[in-house]
């Protein structure tokens, strides 16, 4: 793939040379401090064999106990950490301090008065908190978050809206989400299975990250969520199964299950999630002349039979090693049955009327591999982590089309392959310092992209040539430093620089073309915190982020839809870049303010191309300049212990610029918007009776070059537990008013493009959920990172 072996290899040394000679700094540059405190009772008693707990980020560093005098001290700190103090199973003490120097926390007091019949808790940790380049929802402690799935939970987390129907996420101010669990970066299809499968009950917390630091790919102008799964050394089984019944206008079904196992050194986890469903959807297109109109109208009936397992097995020979294989692996079968018709009302075009019928049979299989190893180095805090990703896709095309073209037919056929392997080498390293972290690290990732289709029938009706074979060699290699630095109590400084050097070959079959990028580029990212007081923090963000274009956008293959409509990539595709900022201020955690503001250059467009013969293609360019800002509230209300409300709105202004003149398209400005609301309430004392509405509403809008109509989804449901919650029901209303109907339209020069989609959304949906085994053992995961995010799904 590369013109210079030598240069790569000796590009490949620098960064291992580098690396090791970071590996070199010496352990007596880091400090060695010590906290020390005393644990008493509400009247001054001292509390003997009180649980101490100490987190760094997600990961917890150390335990300990009160001695029989309520003292404790804890040595070989630094940097910053919490500290939890745990009695009877529940949090009595949750506090935070940076271990500079050697720290006295003084007499620290529980209010809480504890029992063996009642436990009564005066205070509990805040459910949303702001970090220096995070905000965090805490899963665990809000109680209206319990049993509920990982894409229910999702509604009410800051910054994040789910559509309904698809399951998707959208992050405000971003152009999509990429989903993390436990920091292990997963596909589309993949995070789509795990919000689905993940129950609330084995969440400790979900981070909402809408800048990434330099540690993860600059590529994409996403954000991202990490769920993190609660993390609970009690050995035992542990399992949970659940069933969806949907019923919209055809009935769907979902079956999902979990294992998992701690056993001594032994942690085990097998999941499962067969899924089956069925429904329909109507699409109209429209392109309006100053003197006539093309209309194209679409039925589809959708059948799709899917399962998808997943197998995690975890080795802890001592607490400074954690060895661990991964294995995800997925089929989907698809059977669409499609019928499109096209009416043009101008005589001299070639085809006036035509009718298509479509059975479209997809098989997609995916499989991935990931081989991990974390090594504690010293007490110090010095950590290694080194991790193999190895991903395999496979989707083959079986399309069979008939046409009835002003009462002549015409049959045809697409017949393909696409084929996707990626395989990753990472490595990681974390150094903790007297105020802070640093971390740095190295990735090498090689990308094979190879892609088969075959047209039977008039093969180039409106087209002179097609490609049939595409071959697309990607390698991206990178390293990264980035520093977190708490400069006093109230200031915190993250900062970080990514190297990322892109060499990519691809080359068609048939015609020989042949296409060729080689660039490096370097990617800073910048984060600052103020907190002036434990109720108040202010923040403001940058990156500079690279987007690749998807491996599908760059396949030229051309697929037909019918006679006269057909798609194909583009493998000239530059990829686009964005800078990014973001003001922020939390109040008490419960308010969050965002004024954010992007710049994307070489923007990425889907462009709809009508010819003078009538004749559709849909192409991708870089065609657009985009400057995007705008502002983001969010508000946890609760204003009994029985009630809770989640309010979240946000508006934004776009101004988008057409770069590539001989596409006729006017620049477009203007304003947009949206809001949802959840409430929750609980309707008896034991609260394992819930009542809860939803609504989101999104606003007439303008975002890039497309107007958007307005539409929203109303949803109310009832939950019930019992069994000490080992048994729990939902029974929910989806779209009930029937406002989830997609309209857009788009302007050109020439003629204005005119979508409506109906997906018949509103449904009833029962879920029943079953919880065995020791409720202590919780989800066995994994923290890693996939660089190659979902560019391989778009």
């Amino acid at each position: 793939i590369y013109n210079s072996v030598a240069e790569l290899r000796i590009m490949r040394l620098k960064y291992i040379y580098s690396f090791a000679l970071l590996m070199l700094v010496p352990s007596s540059l880091l400090a060695q401090n010590t906290v020390t405190g005393k644990v008493v009772g509400s009247s001054g008693e001292a509390r003997d064999a009180m649980e101490l707990i100490l987190w760094q980020d997600s990961d917890i560093v150390k335990r300990d106990y009160t001695q029989p005098d309520g003292t404790f001290c804890v040595k070989d700190l630094n940097g910053l950490y919490r500290l939890q103090i745990v009695t009877l199973g529940t949090i009595a003490i949750d506090t935070v301090f940076v271990a500079d120097k050697d720290v006295n926390l003084g007499v620290l007091q529980i209010n809480n008065e504890f029992s063996l019949n009642e436990v009564t808790v005066k205070g509990t940790r805040r459910v949303i908190k702001k970090e220096v380049d995070k905000i965090i929802y805490n899963v665990s402690q809000d109680e209206f978050a319990q049993n509920k799935s990982a894409m229910e939970v999702l509604k009410k987390t800051p910054r994040i809206t789910v559509d309904e129907s698809s399951g998707t996420l959208h992050m405000i101010g971003r152009n999509g989400v990429k989903v993390m669990c436990d920091g292990k970066l997963i596909s589309t299809e993949e995070s789509a299975t795990l919000i689905k499968n993940l129950r609330s009950s084995e969440i400790e917390k979900i981070e909402v990250i809408a800048i990434p630091s330099a540690r993860y790919s600059a590529d994409g102008n996403y954000g991202m969520i990490n769920i993190i799964s609660k993390k609970d050394p009690t050995k035992g089984l542990q399992g949970t199964l659940s069933n969806d019944l949907i019923r919209s206008n055809r009935w769907m079904e979902s079956l999902s299950g979990n294992i998992n196992l701690n056993y001594k050194k032994w942690q085990f986890r097998i999941g499962v999630l067969p899924e089956y469903m069925n429904g329909t959807n109507e699409l109209q297109e429209s392109y309006i002349y100053s003197d006539h109109e093309m209309q194209r109208n679409q039925n589809l009936e959708m059948k799709v039979k899917q399962a998808s397992a997943n197998t995690i097995i975890k080795y802890l020979p001592s607490d400074n090693v954690e060895l661990g294989v991964m294995l995800n692996a997925g089929v989907s079968k698809v059977h669409n049955k499609m019928w499109q018709s096209t009416l043009n009302n101008i005589a001299k075009l070639k085809s006036t009327s035509i009718e298509t019928s479509s059975v479209n049979k997809p098989l997609k299989k995916n499989f991935t591999l990931t081989v991990y190893g974390d090594f504690k180095l010293d007490s110090l805090g010095k950590k290694i982590n080194v991790t193999y990703n190895s991903h395999y896709r496979n989707q083959t095309i079986h399309d069979d089309n008939t046409s009835l073209v002003n009462d002549s037919n015409m049959t045809f056929q697409n017949r393909g392959l696409y084929q996707f392997r990626a395989n990753s080498i990472l490595l990681n390293m974390e150094m903790p310092f007297r105020k802070g972290k640093l971390e740095f690290g190295l990735n090498d990732q090689l990308v094979n992209n190879d892609s088969r289709l075959n047209y039977i029938g008039d093969r180039y009706t409106i087209i002179d040539e097609a490609t049939d074979d595409f071959k697309y060699k990607e390698n991206v290699a990178s390293a990264y430093v980035s520093a977190t630095w708490s400069v006093s109590p109230h200031w915190v400084l993250k900062g970080g620089l990514r190297y990322e050097h892109t060499n990519l070959k691809g080359e068609t079959g048939n015609t020989g073309t042949k296409m060729e990028q080689n660039y490096g580029k370097l990617f800073p990212t910048a984060f600052v915190m103020w907190s002036p007081s434990d109720n108040h923090q202010f923040t403001l963000n940058y990156s500079h982020r690279i987007q690749r274009p998807y491996f599908e956008d760059l396949n030229p293959m051309v697929r037909f839809y019918d006679v006269n409509y057909y798609s194909a990539g583009n493998p000239n595709l530059k990829p686009e870049v964005s800078d990014n900022m973001e003001i922020g201020y939390t109040l008490k955690g419960n308010l969050n303010i965002i004024a954010w503001g992007n710049h994307i250059f070489d923007c990425f467009d889907y462009v709809p191309i009508v010819n003078a013969d009538g004749v559709r293609s849909d192409m991708t360019l870089n065609s657009n300049k985009v400057l995007k800002g705008g502002f983001t509230v969010s508000y946890n209300w609760m204003p009994f212990q029985w009630a809770n409300v989640y309010m979240q709105g946000s508006t934004f202004y776009s101004s988008t610029k057409c770069t590539m003149p001989e596409l006729n398209i006017p620049n477009k400005k203007g304003f947009g918007g949206s809001f949802n609301v959840y409430t929750g309430l609980m309707l008896n004392k034991a609260h394992t009776l819930m009542a809860e509405m939803s609504f989101y509403q999104l606003l007439p809008s303008c975002d890039n070059l497309v107007f958007t109509h307005g539409m929203g989804n109303f949803t109310a449901g009832i939950r019930y537990s019992m069994l000490d919650d080992h048994l729990a029901f939902s029974l929910h209303v989806n779209d009930i008013f029937g406002q989830n109907i997609s309209k857009s339209t788009r302007y050109f020069d020439e003629y204005k493009f005119k979508s409506k989609t109906q997906i018949h959304a509103r449904n009833i949906n029962l879920t029943v959920t079953w919880n065995f085994g020791k409720t202590g053992v919780h989800e066995v995961n994994r923290q890693t990172k996939d660089v190659l995010g979902n560019r391989d799904n778009k």
